[in-house]
C-alpha cells in the first residue's frame, strides 16, 4: 500500500476483494454506531472509495477475481478510516469462524493493518 497525501492507495498487492468487502461493510457497521448525519456521510464516503476499486481492479464479486488484476486505486479518505473499516470487517470475519475464507480475510486484513501502521510511522 501506499500513500498520497495521507490518502491510502491500493496495489495489486494489498487485497483489493478484502478492501471492497471491507469498504463495503463497514456501511451497516456506520449505520449500527453513528449518528444518522455521521452515519450519511460515512455510506457517501465509502461509496465512492468502494467504486474507485471497481474502477481500479474491476472487482465482481466476493468470490471472482479481479478483472485488472495489476491495478491500482487512489481512495479519498484517511488511512485512519481505512483502517476502522478494516477493523470493524475483521472483527465481524473472527464472529464468524465457519464460514468460507474467514481465516484468510482475518489474515488479509491483519497484513493491510500492517501496512497502515508502516504509512503511518
Amino acid at each position: 500500500m501506499n500513500s498520497l497525501r495521507g490518502r491510502p492507495e491500493i496495489t495489486a498487492g494489498d487485497h483489493p476483494k478484502t478492501v471492497y468487502s471491507a469498504l463495503l461493510s463497514s456501511i451497516v457497521f456506520y449505520n449500527r454506531t453513528m449518528p444518522e448525519d455521521v452515519a450519511i456521510a460515512w455510506s457517501k464516503t465509502a461509496q465512492d472509495a468502494y467504486e474507485a476499486i471497481q474502477d481500479g481492479f474491476g472487482v465482481i464479486d466476493a468470490d471472482g477475481e479481479p478483472l485488472k488484476p495489476n491495478g491500482s486505486a487512489l481512495l479519498y479518505m484517511s488511512l485512519g478510516q481505512l483502517g476502522l473499516a478494516l477493523v470493524s470487517y475483521g472483527c465481524d470475519r473472527l464472529e464468524e469462524p465457519g464460514q468460507p475464507h474467514a481465516a484468510e480475510e482475518v489474515s488479509n486484513v491483519n497484513d493491510l493493518l500492517n501496512s497502515i501502521d508502516f504509512l503511518r510511522q
